[in-house]
């Protein structure tokens, strides 16, 4: 019964159908000889609107053709206009970055692995410049709690060793060695902040990061074992990235502040396992994106 009723209403549209384009080509000829604006154009919306213009023919226009962007099926943005707005609401739209110059207290410590002689050189309340990239702050809703993402690359110069090999009790010393090269990090953040939430606010920040660190040096270092001392050339170009750590301690208002930051980071090697540790605290000011 249910199949019986169901083929009734198939044969039943398709004769509705085909009447209806029967009906529609008799009555073409009459539509295409009637004035702009006729049944198939109608020239009002309404009572009392104005007229718009119709073409005839060939000439009536086309639909406008999709934006690169959008996806002509769904009308949704593509995956790659997605990504870049993703990307500059992150990464560019209330970012900024910071210029300033202070002092540091770093060191560098090399273990050679074969015989594990070792040597710290230090970097102690020397001039060093630093460039910071920071992402717009970012609060969890109405607290002080936040994240951000920051980079940070500054120089370092060294020519002083412990004479120890140890930071615990040890004397800087110059034994003629020296050390020079560019550090590097990148770490997302978690701070607590006191003052405005405005990324020209003023305010004090206190937070605690992991992320990635990389170096370039060369230069000479001095190491030790409990009977013999050996200078040696170390140098690397490699740009491997490693874990690190940091904390940091913000004072700023609007776009000028100082700036205290801790940084720890291993970077092992094929031939040496290396600890870098820096300290640092300098004033800058913050260019807004």
């Amino acid at each position: 019964m249910i199949r019986r009723t169901t083929r009734i209403l198939h044969v039943m549209a398709w004769s509705i159908g085909a009447a209806m384009l029967l009906d529609l080509c008799a009555v073409a000829p009459a539509l295409a000889d009637d004035l702009p604006g006729g049944r198939l154009f109608p020239q009002r919306f309404g009572t009392g609107m104005t007229s718009f213009p119709v073409l005839a023919g060939d000439a009536l226009p086309h639909d406008p053709a999709p934006a690169p962007a959008a996806d002509p099926t769904t009308g949704t943005t593509g995956w790659s206009s997605r990504l870049w707005d993703w990307t500059t609401d992150t990464f560019i739209d209330g970012a900024s970055i910071t210029l300033g110059a202070g002092i540091r207290r770093s060191t560098f410590t090399f273990t050679r692995k074969s015989d594990h002689a070792s040597g710290t050189i230090v970097d102690r309340d020397y001039p060093a410049y630093f460039l910071i990239y920071s992402t717009k702050p970012s609060f969890f809703k109405d607290s002080r709690f936040g994240h951000t993402f920051m980079v940070k690359l500054s120089t370092f110069t060294m020519d002083q060793q412990i004479a120890s090999g140890s930071l615990i009790g040890g004397t800087p010393v110059d034994v003629q060695t020296d050390l020079q090269g560019i550090i590097g990090y990148a770490v997302p953040s978690l701070y607590y902040q006191w003052g405005e939430h405005r990324f020209k606010g003023t305010f004090i920040q206190i937070g605690v990061g992991l992320g990635l660190a990389t170096t370039t040096y060369s230069g000479t270092i001095e190491l030790q074992t409990p009977t013999t001392s050996e200078r040696v050339s170390v140098r690397d170009q490699s740009y491997s990235l490693h874990l690190a750590w940091s904390t940091f301690l913000e004072a700023r208002w609007r776009h000028a502040g100082v700036y205290f930051s801790l940084m720890r980071a291993r970077l092992p090697g094929d031939t040496y396992d290396t600890r870098f540790e820096d300290d640092s605290l300098y004033a800058g000011y913050r260019f807004f994106f």
